[in-house]
């Protein structure tokens, strides 16, 4: 009977056994819930810490597929995968970009879609490649004058019929050391088309000047409007800096330019018109020699004042130009030039001052290179595929003569020729 006794003695109450059945049904179950969201939570938090701190690597699906309920086998094998596959694009990405600043680098520019034939030429391969760089370059010897060179390829361009009997070439080189380069029919006016716009610069800064204005007080405003007419050829700022320099009227803008450039030599230059907003201006005229005038006159630092010389050259270095600083130049040889084009049905042409580049020296020239027409082109496409590689190869065969040497040859003989002469 003891023994029985002590054996119910440690067992226990049966109300004892009800209580802490009821306690831990009800709190182990909370307790249970509570740690496995506790856990999820803090698995979720690190896993947007380390999502954050290398999202480059890791994109958001893998980021988000770590809070789902999936295998840690799978997890590792999907970043692994992501690792894998991105390091191969950038490997790949690496390798494409070599091959392709080699084939494509700044040193080879972009050709520039030509026609195969002249309209109406003879169907040649000699015709076919003379707008080519190369046949151009060919044409230039070092011991040939540049304007021999010119005058070569412009016969033979007007043979193979890229130059039709209605249009002419002008070009016009002039070295700052003090010698004409080339001169083919400077002396002609042609339609201006947007070189008309230095003169009106030249006009504007030239008012502010008398007025007392310095060029850093010049009028915002208006330095926007010739900063957009000079570097994207806006013809609505044109207008409005002829009205400024003719106080709010057209005709007396005309008049005052006209004044000006007389004044300065440059006769041949004349202002009829404001440029309508289709850009086709026809009856605005000039030469080459006026252009050539006004941008040795910048060169110098002799138009208006320096100060408005040097602002006058910081606004042109910065204009939109394919023509006189050709991608070629600019890729092969860095070419900086200050340069204003222009561009109708009627004209296609530009000036500007070459004033640095590769092989050059301390060399520095005045390019005016156009290709003009009586009438307005009936095919405005073949008119603009055929006279802009023309202006091209003119600026690049000029450039040419000077890397190669010719333009020194040139100027040592005609010391040598004055030396000569002034003994006799």
């Amino acid at each position: 009977m003891r023994a029985i006794h002590q054996k119910h003695h440690n067992r226990p109450s049966p109300l004892i056994v009800l209580f802490w059945a009821c306690c831990f049904g009800l709190v182990l179950p909370w307790l249970g819930f509570e740690g496995r969201w506790l856990t999820n939570t803090a698995h979720a938090q690190s896993t947007q810490k380390k999502a954050y701190a290398s999202k480059k690597r890791y994109p958001r699906r893998i980021a988000r597929a770590h809070t789902h309920h999936q295998p840690l086998a799978y997890k590792k094998y999907a970043a692994k995968r992501y690792k894998a596959r991105n390091k191969a694009k950038r490997r790949y990405s690496r390798r494409y970009s070599r091959r392709y600043s080699r084939r494509y680098s700044r040193r080879i520019p972009r050709r520039v879609a030509v026609l195969s034939h002249a309209p109406g030429g003879p169907r040649t391969t000699f015709c076919a490649q003379l707008l080519r760089r190369e046949t151009a370059l060919a044409y230039v010897k070092s011991d040939r004058p540049l304007q021999t060179s010119l005058r070569l390829y412009i016969g033979h361009l007007r043979s193979c019929g890229w130059l039709q009997p209605q249009e002419q070439a002008r070009v016009f080189v002039y070295d700052h050391r003090g010698r004409q380069m080339a001169n083919i029919q400077a002396q002609h006016k042609t339609s201006a088309a947007s070189l008309i716009k230095p003169f009106v610069m030249f006009a504007a800064y030239d008012k502010a000047h008398r007025q007392g204005i310095a060029p850093h007080r010049f009028p915002a405003a208006l330095q926007i409007q010739i900063d957009r007419m000079m570097r994207v050829s806006s013809n609505s700022a044109t207008n409005t800096m002829i009205r400024y320099v003719g106080d709010g009227s057209a005709q007396k803008g005309f008049q005052r330019i006209h004044q000006l450039l007389r004044r300065y030599g440059m006769k041949h230059t004349q202002f009829v018109e404001l440029i309508p907003r289709n850009g086709r201006t026809y009856r605005n005229t000039t030469t080459a020699q006026d252009l050539n005038t006004l941008l040795s006159m910048i060169y110098r630092r002799r138009a208006v004042s320096a100060a408005y010389s040097n602002l006058m050259l910081r606004v042109m270095l910065f204009s939109r130009d394919n023509r006189g600083r050709t991608p070629y130049l600019r890729s092969h040889y860095h070419v900086t030039a200050a340069t204003k084009t222009g561009y109708t049905r009627r004209t296609n042409g530009v000036a500007g001052i070459i004033m640095a580049g590769r092989r050059l020296g301390r060399a520095a020239y005045n390019l005016i290179a156009v290709v003009t027409r009586s009438s307005g082109a009936p095919n405005e496409w073949v008119w603009k595929r055929t006279s802009s590689p023309i202006v091209r190869r003119f600026s690049e065969m000029t450039y040419h003569y000077y890397a190669t040497g010719g333009a020194q040859k040139a100027l040592r003989q005609t010391k040598r020729r004055t030396r000569i002469a002034g003994a006799r």
